[in-house]
């Protein structure tokens, strides 16, 4: 895991391009296992500091609070909005690169997604993927449609086929 980390997903040429001194953060980086494994496959002692699993947290708000612009209207969601949020999450393989990434696509109400897991940036914001994902909707809701036919007694026996173009 530690080897796939620093050599595919960052990149990394020689350990060399470390440095001397390593600070390592984020919640996998509290397991000890993880940790030393890197460590052994550095050659080099790594820092851990003991808020490594909220690391991020603070950056994200440090960034937040370099960035707020007194009097700038506020893009939390409010209790109605809350109230109204739903989201859809599936998960589904990349077909861009050799990797087969497994994203997690994760749409909101308001229409906006996200997508993770990816280990490259095809996936992501692709032309081809929202297109794939246009394509998978379109089969879903056919066959959505399709069930309900037959569980309302009106699209024919199970197991035939019933074709209809999608929405």
């Amino acid at each position: 895991m530690v080897r796939n980390a620093l050599y595919k997903v960052i990149k990394l040429r020689d350990t060399g391009e470390l440095g001397e001194k390593v600070v390592v953060q984020g919640g996998t980086f509290l397991n000890n296992a993880v940790l030393r494994a890197f460590e052994r496959l550095t050659g080099l002692e790594c820092i851990r500091p003991s808020i490594s699993g909220l690391m991020g947290a603070y950056g994200a708000a440090l960034l937040a609070k370099d960035r707020y612009k007194p009097g700038a209207p506020s893009k939390l969601l409010g209790l109605l909005e809350l109230d109204k949020l739903y989201l859809d999450t599936d998960i589904m393989n990349c077909p861009f690169c050799p990797n087969k990434c497994n994203l997690t696509v994760t749409k909101f109400s308001d229409g906006a997604q996200y997508v993770s897991g990816n280990r490259c940036e095809r996936g992501l914001d692709a032309p081809e993927f929202k297109e794939k994902r246009s394509e998978k909707e379109s089969v879903k809701s056919v066959k959505a449609g399709v069930q309900e036919k037959r569980e309302s007694g009106n699209g024919g026996p199970l197991g035939s086929t019933i074709a209809e173009p999608a929405p």
